[in-house]
């Protein structure tokens, strides 16, 4: 009995690969879920973006708000270092957060940002990664984690060889 305990509350890597898949585009994923991934020390199952979010989601969704915090916006709770404000954001779109390159402040431009930018981002990118308008350059199916920032277009018929002109390098005179 301890044994198949032991054996149901540890993964493998396959099914933590497989569990993160699962609970990253969930905006409210099960908390044992949760801990199980953020227990899970064997190999990366996500970028380090994606592992940095799934943390940050965890603290949120254990995190027990007190009285002042229940009244207080996304933003005011970003300022003060509580991590609620992301609580209606999935592991995916808090990724976009860690991996952004715009200098963010304030608890107002981590919000617009999100709304903005990483959640139109991802809802595009699900609509054309469905329509295979957009493919992802990690082709390896060994990856753990697709990244989305990664995605390049694909044309639809291939260039022929020796079709684009490239003007000669000319010495300055």
């Amino acid at each position: 009995m301890i044994l198949n305990k032991f054996f149901k509350n540890h993964l493998t890597i396959p099914q933590a690969t497989n569990l993160f898949e699962e609970v990253k585009s969930q905006t409210h994923p099960d908390i044992a879920d949760l801990k199980r991934l953020v227990d899970f020390h064997k190999a990366p199952v996500g970028t380090k973006d994606e592992m940095q979010a799934l943390d940050l989601k965890y603290r949120a969704l254990t995190h027990v708000p007190t009285t002042i915090e229940k009244t207080m916006s996304p933003a005011q709770l970003y300022d003060v270092g509580c991590p609620l404000w992301c609580t209606a954001y999935s592991i995916e779109q808090l990724s976009y957060y860690f991996m952004s390159d715009f200098e963010i402040h304030t608890g107002k431009q981590v919000i617009g940002f999100m709304e903005n930018y990483a959640i139109p981002n991802i809802l595009i990118q699900n609509i054309f990664g469905n329509s295979g308008i957009v493919g992802n350059i990690h082709s390896n199916s060994q990856y753990p984690s697709q990244i989305m920032s990664h995605h390049m277009i694909i044309p639809e018929k291939s260039r022929v060889k020796g079709t684009v002109n490239v003007p000669p390098i000319l010495p300055p005179q």
